[in-house]
């Protein structure tokens, strides 16, 4: 393992050492049982803990790694390891001014596929240190941090993060007065850039998922409110539908479920049903490979589903030679090199080549939307 030092230098380090000496430590039980609950350190008490090493190479590697990152409180320097904090959030975490009724909210539950879902409990702590990351010095910006839950405020816009789902999922909630509806939506947006960047940097590949929490529930204060999956929202763009339903007495607009009600943002976004297949994720594509790839076992299965794409035989020759191990992907490669090639036009060749439960997978797994313009808040 090493750390960029310098442009020109790079720091080499032991792993067992590291994973040992430091981390290990860090996360002892003797540590852990007589750290503040806040995870809180002066950087006399990293200095004590690790007595033989020089105290600011310690923390300038700490940091580097993104366990632990230095805050001010009042005059003193303090670093924030999120992953010692212990502090039980409030009941109630949201005031009574965030809760009127003219005040627009919505969120987002972030989740990953079965077999990644355990990372989040790992990673949460380094999403919390990235958020610290993003709002240094914006003073206009306060940042409240519990054991499975922060709470950022700035400018009349409140945004919590909670581990939910026993450690499964993200949710970011996001509440603001009406007017303010494009910045707390660019508020949603710039959070979750955040941790996917996190995602990216500890898991490179992994699959994340945006799921819409209802506003009218989160308006309504329910304890468990309903949560849409990127299918319910596409199925709506697919068949034209503006409204949604989280429950038989409900219903509410799409605008407000992916738009904080705002006509402008929702305008302003690339609906995921009309977005071109080089938009799907690779882990899509590998489960739309391995639902379909059986079928392509022969040469009559496979020439029945080009033509339905409309390739040609020059493009099947191609096909061919590509380098791609799986078939499907070789011809949706090749399909994909028209402009047209869209999620809703891909989901009407499923039909015609009749595996509707490929087109039900492709709506699963495909963005709900991509937003070109929302401004950067922090």
């Amino acid at each position: 393992m090493y750390l960029e030092a310098a442009k020109e230098d790079l720091v080499i380090i032991n792993p067992q050492w590291l994973g040992t000496e430091i981390i290990g430590k860090l996360l002892s039980y003797e540590v852990v049982a007589c750290a503040p609950e806040s995870g809180r350190m002066s950087f006399d008490d990293l200095r004590n803990l690790f007595p033989r090493l020089d105290g600011t190479d310690l923390v300038n590697l700490l940091e580097a790694l993104n366990i632990c990152v230095q805050c001010s409180v009042s005059a003193d320097v303090e670093f924030a390891f999120p992953m010692l904090n212990v502090l039980e959030s409030p009941s109630a975490i949201w005031t009574n001014a965030e809760l009127r009724d003219d005040i627009t909210c919505g969120g987002i539950r972030v989740v990953s596929p079965p077999e990644f879902s355990e990372q989040f409990t790992h990673i949460y702590p380094r999403v919390v240190v990235g958020l610290h990351h993003a709002i240094k010095g914006n003073n206009n910006i306060t940042l409240t941090e519990w054991s499975t839950k922060c709470k950022i405020q700035m400018e009349g816009i409140s945004t919590v993060l909670s581990l939910v789902r026993n450690g499964q999922a993200l949710d970011i909630e996001c509440r603001g007065s009406k007017v303010q509806s494009g910045t707390v939506f660019a508020v949603q947006q710039r959070i979750f850039d955040i941790v996917v960047d996190v995602f990216q940097q500890c898991c490179p590949g992994i699959y994340l998922e945006q799921n819409p929490i209802s506003p009218t529930h989160l308006t309504q204060n329910k304890a468990m409110p309903h949560i849409y999956t990127p299918r319910d929202i596409l199925m709506a763009q697919l068949e034209g539908r503006t409204t949604l339903q989280p429950d038989n007495n409900t219903s509410e607009s799409l605008t407000d479920v992916i738009a904080f009600g705002s006509s402008d943002i929702f305008s302003s976004l690339i609906l995921g049903i009309d977005l071109h297949i080089s938009n799907l994720a690779l882990y899509s594509r590998c489960q739309l490979a391995a639902l379909l790839d059986p079928h392509f076992q022969t040469a009559g299965e496979q020439d029945k589903f080009a033509a339905v794409l409309g390739l040609d035989k020059q493009q099947l020759s191609e096909l061919a030679e590509a380098s791609q191990l799986s078939n499907t992907d070789k011809m949706l490669a090749l399909w994909s090199q028209n402009p047209t090639s869209t999620i809703r036009l891909l989901c009407q060749k499923f039909n015609e080549y009749e595996r509707p439960y490929a087109a039900t997978l492709l709506l699963s797994l495909s963005p709900m939307f991509i937003c070109t313009n929302h401004h950067k808040v922090f």
